[in-house]
């Protein structure tokens, strides 16, 4: 019994050298280019760079124009006005406008630059960029 547990505690010693001798050997720059990619701090670190970065575009696209456009198109209905005359100027009655539906449709174009602020836009700016 005693020789079956030697026996096994061997085998896995051996397996577990041959597995070590198995694994991929890193130079120190390999190793240090590793932890700096694997690192928690370090990736942190660039995402507040990089959002960072991205409040400063943001800051700079204010000083740029806006163009909005927008369109609409439908259908509209318009019931003719009845017009009934007085017996004075002979009487009767009469429609106005057609009795149908006619097409609408309506298209904004609005371009708009902001020339004064106050100095918000370009204080925004001084401060994303430091």
């Amino acid at each position: 019994m005693r020789s079956r547990i030697l026996l096994l505690s061997f085998a896995v010693l051996l397996l577990a050298c041959v597995m070590a001798g198995a694994a991929e050997k890193l130079t120190l720059s390999e190793s240090v280019s590793l932890a700096l990619q694997n690192n928690r701090s370090v990736m942190d670190a660039q995402e507040k760079a990089n959002a960072a970065d991205a409040k400063l575009g943001q800051s700079y696209s204010n000083f740029l124009p806006k163009l909005t456009i927008s369109g609409g198109e439908g259908l509209y209905y318009s019931q003719p006005a009845s017009i009934v005359l007085p017996a004075q100027l002979g009487g009767g009655s009469f429609l106005t406008g057609p009795d149908e539906a006619g097409n609408s449709s309506s298209y904004t174009f609005n371009l708009q630059q902001t020339l004064f602020a106050g100095g918000k836009v370009i204080t925004a700016w001084q401060i994303a960029d430091v």
